[in-house]
């Protein structure tokens, strides 16, 4: 399925956007490894894949909670990817899809935009799940920039 079929009638709920001084090539190589979400989700000291390519399993701990992620879409023609999540009781939203887009600014410029999307959210809890989803993505989008530096 195409990037834009998975999100079409999704409501879209939170996004961070940021530049990493580094070809696409290598930030690409990161994100696109869906088992290794410890390297860049703070929190994650644990990840259990099952399978591999897009229909795959990722089971994440963070902080003891489990989450479980299936990867829905890989391109690296446009080094794109996009993962449902689980419906859990802990999160007030059905049908989650987070979605992470990689774009080539120049040599040593890479955009990263990582957005989340779900079905449906309870009432009144969208806004405070936009704050929490753009803490969250700018903190994992930082925790993969120190990761990436640390092999530079």
């Amino acid at each position: 399925m195409t990037m834009k079929g998975l999100i079409t009638s999704k409501i879209l709920l939170g996004q961070a956007t940021s530049t990493y001084r580094s070809p696409i090539a290598r930030i690409w190589v990161l994100w696109s490894s869906f088992g290794a979400a410890h390297l860049y989700i703070a929190g994650c000291n644990a990840v259990e894949q099952q399978g591999s390519g897009v229909g795959s399993i990722r089971i994440l701990n963070i902080h003891g909670n489990k989450i479980r992620e299936t990867l829905q879409h890989i391109d690296p023609t446009i080094h794109s990817i996009a993962y449902s999540i689980a419906d859990s009781p802990c999160f007030p939203a059905t049908g989650a899809l987070g979605l992470v887009q990689l774009r080539e600014l120049g040599q040593n410029q890479t955009q990263i935009t990582w957005k989340g999307y779900a079905d449906s959210v309870v009432p009144g809890a969208e806004e405070p799940v936009k704050q929490q989803l753009a803490t969250l993505y700018n903190d994992w989008i930082k925790k993969a920039r120190i990761n990436l530096e640390k092999v530079a």
